[in-house]
């Protein structure tokens, strides 16, 4: 069976749609070759590189789609006194809301069938907000679902405020730039089992 690999410089410009199933493959291979290595790996590089505010309010993701695991880095601010909080999509074409969430409360099946904290969690505003994606290129770029839904988010995030963005992924979705276009969000790190990567 042929490896699932993504296009190289030099290749044909591929689709969206093409490019996201191509990194949907590597990444399902990545997560069954590194298992809980590579969150544990990501956790460290994040804690070394990036700088972190007191007490910050971060906002996590549960991982879904054999997407990085960003668990083991939540559990990790969350013992030096941050803060946690998980995002709930409240409409279609809003941004995310990001509500409180403490290890060990019970998650109810949000929309797409994604876990998030209840109703009745307290809605909060993140200074650092971990993003998963499908692909991530070296200048900070991000290719997502297609929702559009962290672009809306971390725009409204911006406004007025200075959050960290950091995105989350296995070193095999980073690659050439991706084509951007002007409501497309960028990240301030891309964080891998491998390398930090600063893109401002």
């Amino acid at each position: 069976m042929t490896e699932p690999s993504l296009p190289t410089a030099g290749a044909q410009p591929v689709s969206k749609a093409e490019l996201r199933r191509h990194a949907g493959l590597v990444r399902q291979r990545e997560a069954r070759r590194l298992g809980q290595a590579a969150g544990d790996r990501i956790a460290r590089h994040v804690l070394d590189a990036v700088p972190l505010r007191p007490f910050e309010m971060a906002a996590g993701y549960w991982p879904v789609r054999a997407e990085a695991d960003p668990l083991p880095l939540m559990l990790a601010l969350k013992a030096m006194g941050h803060g946690l909080c998980l995002p709930e999509v409240a409409a279609r074409n809003a941004p995310l809301l990001f509500r409180r969430w403490l290890p060990g409360e019970p998650l109810t099946a949000g929309a797409y069938g994604i876990p998030a904290p209840g109703a009745g969690a307290r809605l909060v505003t993140p200074s650092l907000v971990l993003v998963p994606g499908v692909w991530f290129d070296r200048q900070g770029a991000r290719l997502g679902y297609g929702g559009g839904f962290y672009d809306r988010t971390l725009e409204a995030l911006r406004r007025g405020r200075r959050p960290t963005i950091v995105g989350i992924a296995y070193d095999a979705q980073l690659g050439d730039r991706l084509a951007r276009e002007p409501h497309d969000a960028v990240m301030d790190f891309v964080v891998t089992e491998r390398r930090v990567i600063r893109t401002r």
